[in-house]
């Protein structure tokens, strides 16, 4: 069996089991741009609406995309595993993976031993998709 590493992410960078495999996703600042462009709102509105949970479905549609595609995966197989694993699913499952992406993207890799409260209180139980 081989092993398959990974490259390092960005500050940005987060790695999340998704689509029947680990994945990275990172919001790099020209995905950053994109996502305002495609949500229609600034990053910190679309942050806020989010990370209180009055998110709309595009915002974790597109935030997990642009993940994607930030991290290096082709704009083809970005829209498929979009396709399948957040459009053909309920909202929430995804939500959990949204709100990671966009935290790594706006603060940063977490400080070692330092727990994010930020993300506790946003994320609901986490399932793998």
């Amino acid at each position: 069996m081989a092993i398959t590493v990974q490259p390092p992410l960005g500050p940005r960078g987060h790695r999340a089991f998704f689509a029947e495999c680990e994945k990275a996703f990172e919001l790099s600042a020209a995905m950053l741009l994109e996502l305002e462009h495609v949500t229609g709102t600034g990053i910190g509105t679309l942050a806020q609406r989010v990370l209180t949970g009055a998110f709309r479905a595009a915002d974790v549609r597109e935030t997990i995309r642009l993940g994607l595609l930030g991290a290096g995966t082709s704009p083809e197989e970005a829209a498929a595993l979009v396709a399948v694993y957040v459009d053909g699913r309920p909202v929430y499952e995804t939500y959990g993976l949204a709100v990671d992406i966009l935290n790594r993207a706006l603060f940063g890799q977490p400080k070692s031993g330092v727990s994010d409260p930020l993300l506790k209180s946003a994320s609901p139980e986490k399932t793998n998709v």
